[in-house]
């Protein structure tokens, strides 16, 4: 068995972090949860953050969303980076992929499982 793809997820409000936790856990997928600004860029600058993506939650202010985006490239600019938005005309080009929220969760894990596939075939 092939080891469970590690995600970085941030999102700046409860719900949409426990929920979306909870329902990448149920797909397989090792989560590190993040619910802050100085926590995303902690684990982004952790010795040991090998993580296979970053999620950024719609909870995350554009500026910042875009920031942790720049911070996430700079160090590792291998990893993929999905963004998710409540408003996809709020998307700037900085990430791999974006998933609006209105499409549910189920949108946000193909996203991920194409961007693992094309990986894959790479």
């Amino acid at each position: 068995m092939p080891p469970r793809k590690k995600i970085l997820f941030a999102a700046f409000a409860s719900t949409p972090l426990v929920t979306h936790l909870a329902i990448l856990e149920k797909a397989g997928y090792a989560v590190v949860a993040a619910s802050t600004f100085a926590e995303t860029v902690s684990a982004l600058e952790s010795s040991t953050s090998d993580f296979d993506m970053v999620v950024l939650g719609a909870s995350i202010p554009n500026l910042i969303r875009r920031t942790l985006a720049e911070q996430s490239k700079r160090l590792h600019p291998h990893i993929p980076i999905v963004m998710m938005f409540s408003h996809l005309g709020e998307h700037d080009g900085s990430a791999s992929a974006i998933v609006s929220v209105w499409d549910g969760p189920q949108a946000l894990l193909e996203t991920m499982a194409e961007i693992f596939n094309k990986q894959q075939k790479i």
